[in-house]
């Protein structure tokens, strides 16, 4: 099988389909140094006869989720590229994990064509690290890298009030 890869920066994929390796029959692969925060990747594959130079047509193209996001007033706002190469994606879970809570955390669960989330509501100055998973109806499962983003607050509290003094 050739393993073919292409990268792009943040979501435009303007990036070129590349040969990565060529593999005997096996049924998963780890492809390294992907810069996975900055860019997203495409993978597909072809099949080759081992006793001549016959290929397959391309496999389905699958991307992964690009996972981005912006601190806000007490809330962090994320975005995602959706995933492709399934027919359909049935639920994105958005999951989150903090000082206070270290291990990952669903937050919410949304319909399958949703690319956006506002996580509200939270402390300001502490890092929130979030992760996408998506889900098809077959059950198979894709996850974005993680992001930390830190909300803050620039709203000054009102002025304190004074009833009286003796």
């Amino acid at each position: 099988y050739e393993l073919w890869l292409k990268g792009s920066v943040g979501i435009s994929q303007s990036g070129s389909w590349q040969v990565v390796d060529t593999v005997g029959i096996q049924t998963s692969y780890t492809f390294g140094g992907l810069n996975t925060l900055d860019s997203q990747y495409c993978t597909r594959i072809v099949a080759i006869d081992s006793c001549a130079a016959n290929r397959s047509p391309f496999s389905t193209t699958h991307c992964a989720i690009q996972l981005s996001g912006n601190p806000g007033q007490k809330e962090n706002h994320l975005n995602w590229t959706a995933y492709k190469g399934w027919d359909s994606t049935a639920a994105y879970y958005v999951s989150n994990k903090n000082p206070k809570n270290p291990g990952w955390q669903i937050i919410d669960t949304l319909n399958g064509t949703d690319t956006s989330y506002t996580h509200t509501g939270i402390p300001c100055n502490r890092p929130q690290h979030y992760q996408i998973e998506g889900k098809n109806d077959s059950g198979f499962t894709a996850f974005s890298d993680s992001i930390t983003l830190t909300p803050f607050d620039t709203v000054a509290p009102d002025a304190p009030a004074i009833n009286y003094v003796t």
